[in-house]
């Protein structure tokens, strides 16, 4: 049985790797890297940072996430 994420706090608001998390849900990666003016990749890279911290196991469990604690809206 896998372990439930932590709470929110585990990760600065300001941190790199929470940017791309912050807008609306549903966006593509491509989306996203342009509205943030990075590339694709690394908003991959920082979707997959949040997995690991977070212990969840795809994007729709970060995308769920991320509206019930309201870092992003649905």
């Amino acid at each position: 049985m896998r372990e439930r994420a932590p709470p929110c706090g585990c990760l600065s608001a300001g941190g790199p790797d929470w940017r791309p998390a912050r807008g609306k849900a549903g966006h593509s990666a491509k989306e996203m890297a342009e509205f943030l003016s990075i590339g694709a990749k690394t908003v991959e890279l920082h979707c997959a940072n949040l997995l690991q911290k977070l212990v969840l196991g795809h994007r729709l469990e970060l995308t769920r996430y991320s509206i019930r604690t309201g870092s992003i809206e649905p």
